[in-house]
């Protein structure tokens, strides 16, 4: 028998890594929104101006509300999943990408919701990754500081494209005015959640 290629062996360790994910996503309640939130990390050093609090904040509110608030990164070191990566790396000397992790779960069916937080226009570009899976744009709800509004044409046309295929972009001026906005963009979600999971 051959042995399997390395596509073969990349595909098991994702598949592997991937129900890892899955499991601890299961075992929270699914009668609230599953919602994945994107945006800076952490600062290096101390700092309460980093746009990583804003992500935090959101993570709080969504928190507070009774919703399931996941962050990518903590996904991957959930349960057996930096394991599972360091085999992968040890064996085939492939190491997945968050972004590749998140479109696969993204797509899987099993969270509701993908809120990115936005802090400059070039962040904006990324999401030029998910731009062929209608999927995943319908469940994007994409946050972009008001002073960014307008200030690159290509950007622009990015945003215009992604609104077509679903993806709602929201602009904020301050904390507050984002959290208002959160709040408001999962409305409706929770609503229609409700009402599939009651019938």
């Amino acid at each position: 028998m051959d042995s399997p290629s390395e596509n073969e062996r990349i595909a098991r360790f994702r598949s592997r890594l991937f129900e890892d994910i899955k499991r601890s996503i299961e075992e929270k309640s699914r009668t609230v929104l599953n919602v994945v939130v994107c945006g800076p990390g952490p600062p290096a050093e101390s700092d309460p101006t980093h746009p990583f609090h804003l992500r935090e904040a959101i993570r709080n509110l969504l928190d507070d509300i009774g919703d399931n608030v996941f962050y990518i990164e903590d996904l991957l070191e959930s349960h057996e999943g930096t394991r599972i990566i360091e085999e992968i790396e040890t064996n085939v000397g492939y190491h997945p990408s968050l972004r590749e992790i998140e479109i696969e779960i993204l797509e899987s069916g099993e969270t509701d919701k993908d809120v990115h937080l936005m802090e400059r226009p070039g962040a904006i570009l990324e999401l030029r990754d998910f731009e062929d899976s209608l999927v995943i744009c319908r469940k994007l709800r994409v946050f972009v500081n008001q002073r960014h509004r307008g200030e690159d044409s290509y950007v622009n046309t990015l945003i215009k494209s992604l609104m077509e295929k679903g993806v709602k972009f929201y602009w904020y001026t301050d904390r507050s005015d984002l959290l208002i906005n959160v709040k408001k963009a999962l409305i409706p979600n929770r609503i229609e959640k409700s009402r599939v999971t009651s019938s």
